[in-house]
């Protein structure tokens, strides 16, 4: 809550000047000092339109790592503001050990009667031994050509003294069917492998974008620390993600998906020690260049 956590440094919360041909942005960053409270931080979140997101980044402070209970990203809960978390299951066991770094950017879209804003409520998966950690669910497609694209998420295993290291977590829709992933090696136990998650998401008009596109790891290469891999230019939004610990479960000290508008996409998975590999997956969408409506909020060019 935005009353138990003390912040360190103050979160920048800032919009662009608007232009026709520049996208519009909102970032989020700061800094969070647990202390005897849970992970769990309130920011002001102010938008006009549909706030689709960008980017996304959590890290551990003072070079530590430590097991995952909860990760969560999700605007307007509660209304005008955006909740984030990054922990584990017992933030107040030693002092600042579970202070965190954030930073999250979104772009905020004019509504339209086009784009099907939606959330798949909070679901419960629990999963036998041979597929544990991961779940399918049909979402509501409307007919015609559409993208999929990320507003928030949220994961977070559903006993409360229970986290784990991770092995993989993941995000990707295809053709209507979500499949979502938390999970840490192996099989454990049926209580300890259940995991809560809520995704919301929006189905936006194809026409509103320049480019459809998804980029991974190369196949004989394996990242470590940071990957950095070319993407189109533009206003770039996040259609899914997986990032997966190759040959074992670590802890996280830091994880993120951060594309910028030059043409790069910064994607970050490790533990305190940055010789551990990974691969990844990004899927993006580059938004028409933009123009402010009278109405307010931004709009596409050549939007309805």
């Amino acid at each position: 809550m935005a009353n138990m956590i003390k912040m360190i440094f103050p979160t920048v919360l800032s919009a662009l000047c608007t232009t026709p041909v520049a996208a519009q942005d909102v970032h989020v960053d700061g800094c969070a000092a647990v202390d005897n409270h849970d992970s769990i931080w309130d920011a002001p979140f102010a938008h006009t339109g549909v706030p689709l997101l960008s980017a996304f980044w959590f890290d551990l402070r003072y070079d530590r790592d430590n097991n995952l209970r909860t990760i969560m990203v999700m605007p307007d809960l509660p209304p005008g503001m955006i909740r984030l978390a990054f922990g584990d299951k017992d933030p107040q066991n030693f002092p600042h050990n579970d202070d965190y770094c954030f930073h999250q950017t979104y772009f905020d879209i004019a509504r339209d009667p086009g784009i099907q804003q939606q959330e798949r409520g909070t679901a419960l998966c629990d999963t036998g031994r041979e597929d544990f950690g991961e779940c399918k669910a049909q979402l509501i497609k409307p007919a015609g050509d559409f993208v999929f694209v990320l507003i928030g998420f949220v994961f977070g295993f559903q006993e409360d003294n229970h986290d784990s290291q991770i092995k993989k977590i993941s995000i990707l829709e295809d053709n209507g069917w979500l499949t979502v992933a938390f999970h840490d090696k192996e099989w454990n136990s049926a209580a300890a492998e259940k995991f809560l998650w809520n995704v919301k998401y929006a189905y936006v008009p194809a026409d509103q974008f320049s480019d459809v596109f998804a980029v991974k790891n190369e196949v004989n290469h394996h990242a470590k620390d940071q990957d950095i891999h070319p993407i189109p230019r533009g206003a770039p939004i996040l259609s899914g993600f997986s990032f997966t610990y190759t040959s074992d479960e670590h802890k996280l000290r830091q994880i993120g998906m951060r594309p910028n508008q030059e043409g790069a996409v910064f994607v970050n998975f490790r533990d305190k020690s940055p010789d551990k590999e990974f691969d990844w997956e990004y899927r993006g969408a580059i938004l028409k260049p933009f123009v402010l409506p009278a109405a307010g909020g931004y709009r596409p060019a050549g939007a309805r």
